[in-house]
């Protein structure tokens, strides 16, 4: 498999694999787990993986969630000790 890779100016590296499929994964990581937190912060990675699914100022979590399951989609993710990711 041939990946493209990017990095932004922020340090966003960028991971992308062509292909021809009518089926499309994206997906994004920060390395901020709990085992990141400091006494204190336990359950805050978790927490800040579940204010994500608020919505944005111009579509609220309905109509995201609406958006992606009419055409099949979902909308998902999960915090583990090293990382918090989040994929669609």
């Amino acid at each position: 498999m041939n990946y493209n890779t990017h990095q932004l100016d922020n340090g966003l590296r960028i991971i992308h694999l062509p292909s021809t499929s009518q089926v499309v994964y994206c997906g994004y990581q920060i390395a901020a787990g709990t085992r990141h937190e400091q006494p204190g912060e336990e359950g805050l990675a978790h927490f800040v993986e579940h204010t994500t699914f608020k919505g944005t100022k111009r579509r609220n979590s309905l109509q995201i969630i609406n958006a992606l399951e009419s055409v099949g989609g979902e909308l998902n993710a999960y915090t583990n000790k090293e990382d918090t990711t989040y994929y669609a």
